[in-house]
């Protein structure tokens, strides 16, 4: 015997859940809760505490771009719109002033752009 039940699947796109997520202040631990699932929650904390806070916001940066399916425009490929600097310092468990010192050194060696609110990574990162 089996029992079947009646059920609606609801399909977003990732845009409205990444939106959502991020009106609710949940953006950033989910974003966490994706990175410790890649990786055993150990071996998370572990590397990224041998990092130094710089090398933090390049890694949180460096995992989201993995995920990102657009193609790039003359070198640089764009950055989900939830990506800001509190969102990376709360992933990263740094301040939004190391957030900002880093992509300020990253925006100098043509590694990152900053245009109109719409973040850009260059694919060498």
């Amino acid at each position: 015997m089996m029992a079947v039940e009646n059920g609606e699947m609801i399909i977003f796109s990732k845009k409205e859940v990444f939106d959502f997520l991020n009106q609710e202040k949940l953006l950033a631990n989910f974003y966490l809760t994706l990175l410790e699932k890649s990786y055993s929650v150990t071996d998370y904390l572990s590397t990224a505490s041998t990092f130094s806070s710089l090398d933090k916001v390049k890694y949180v940066l460096y995992s989201i771009i993995q995920h990102v399916e657009e193609e790039p425009i003359n070198g640089f490929v764009p950055l989900p719109s939830w990506v800001n600097k509190k969102t990376i310092a709360q992933i990263s468990q740094c301040s939004v002033s190391i957030v900002s010192k880093t992509l300020k050194n990253l925006e100098k060696e043509n590694l990152l752009k900053i245009e109109h609110e719409i973040w850009y990574k260059h694919t060498r990162l």
